[in-house]
């Protein structure tokens, strides 16, 4: 082990982290995010599939003629 805190970087994962610090402030505390409307978020993206599936940009795909 040449670099301890390279180890241990790249040792972790996501689920060892219980706290986040950024710029001195606290973002998530014991696995509870301080700083994002939760529900609001989940409301939002609830919302937004079709116009992620949407792929005509408000054209219809194929065009028919008489």
């Amino acid at each position: 082990m040449h670099d301890l805190a390279a180890t241990l970087v790249h040792s972790a994962r996501a689920a060892d982290v219980r706290t986040t610090v950024v710029d001195g402030r606290i973002l998530m505390r014991d696995r509870e995010l301080l700083t994002i409307d939760v529900p609001g978020v989940v409301r939002e993206l609830a919302e937004r599939p079709p116009a992620l599936v949407d792929r005509s940009h408000g054209r219809r795909i194929q065009e028919y003629g008489p």
